[in-house]
């Protein structure tokens, strides 16, 4: 309920994953920081929330997560 058709896009440029927020209502998220519209760098192990954060594990329901992982 609070992640939009449209909400945000990833992009993998040079090795590296990006992701920018498409102007969604509730917002993205690195590691409970929220992200402006401009494209942020994941590193491995970032939590990546679109339309709620996670503090500690808890979790806003009705948001999706996500862990960074490089292979």
């Amino acid at each position: 309920a609070f992640v939009s058709r449209k909400h945000a896009e990833l992009s993998f440029r040079e090795g590296v994953l990006w992701v920018s927020d498409l102007g969604s209502t509730n917002h993205t998220y690195i590691n409970g920081e929220q992200i402006a519209t401009e494209s942020c760098r994941l590193s491995e192990n970032d939590v990546l929330s679109l339309g709620g954060w996670a503090n500690n594990e808890n979790k806003q329901p009705q948001a999706a997560y996500f862990r960074v992982r490089y292979q």
